[in-house]
């Protein structure tokens, strides 16, 4: 603690900055590479999946309140791409502070498994999509009595 009273707030955070290092370093020498790296992408991924859904959803709520600001003679378009701008950095900060914090933070297991989780997020129906099948009721034509369907 005395150590950091001598410093400047330049060199308290490189010192941090050298701490953290030194413990993902010692992380990573505890452990072989792969585990290593599956314990990096799994908290990458989780986090940046996290962020972007609540980025999504904002801009949207954004969009919505933006139409509002035409009345009080601004253009929307400009709010939009500023206020989008503003809160996409916010995003990368946080994403980026986020995995630093549990990464440093969190602890690697090891003989793990991890079950593979997909979702169809896709809005588009392509060629790869998962064709369903569906089962319509038969027609009932307007000369055919329901007695008589085959």
């Amino acid at each position: 603690l005395e150590e950091l009273q001598n410093m400047d707030e330049v060199e308290i955070v490189q010192h941090i900055k050298d701490l953290a290092i030194q413990l993902l370093v010692s992380k990573k020498d505890d452990v072989p590479i792969e585990v290593y790296n599956e314990f990096l992408k799994v908290i990458m991924l989780r986090v940046i999946d996290t962020y972007w859904m609540r980025h999504i959803d904002a801009m949207s709520e954004l969009r919505q309140g933006v139409r509002l600001q035409s009345y009080g003679q601004q253009n929307p378009l400009i709010i939009y791409q500023r206020e989008g701008k503003r809160m996409f950095d916010e995003m990368r900060y946080n994403i980026a502070k986020d995995i630093s914090r549990y990464a440093a933070l969190g602890r690697i297991q090891l003989n793990v498994s991890r079950e593979a989780v997909v979702k169809n997020t896709s809005t588009n129906q392509g060629e790869d999509a998962g064709k369903q099948r569906r089962n319509r009721p038969k027609r009932v034509h307007r000369n055919q009595l329901p007695w008589n369907r085959r």
